[in-house]
């Protein structure tokens, strides 16, 4: 996988799909830059977020709803396992 981050429209919302060898600060603040230049696709959006790829630890997936929320005008409803 090249990119550490993706980024893909599902049923519920958007699944994100991670890379799960990459450092999880770089997939960190490759997922802040996506969202900050997509920040215009999502317009105040209430969206179910999924993460897929790698194995999160409950810290790790807090981290990176947060650094959804602060990086775009997302309101995340929901996760889904």
């Amino acid at each position: 996988m090249s990119d550490k981050v993706m980024i893909k429209g599902s049923q519920y919302g958007i699944r994100v799909i991670l890379d799960e060898e990459a450092p999880f600060s770089e997939i960190e603040s490759e997922l802040a830059y996506k969202f900050q230049n997509g920040t215009h696709f999502f317009d105040n959006a209430n969206i179910v977020v999924e993460f897929s790829g790698r194995v999160l630890t409950s810290a790790e997936e807090k981290q990176l709803v947060k650094t959804i929320c602060e990086n775009s005008c997302i309101q995340i409803i929901c996760l889904l396992d």
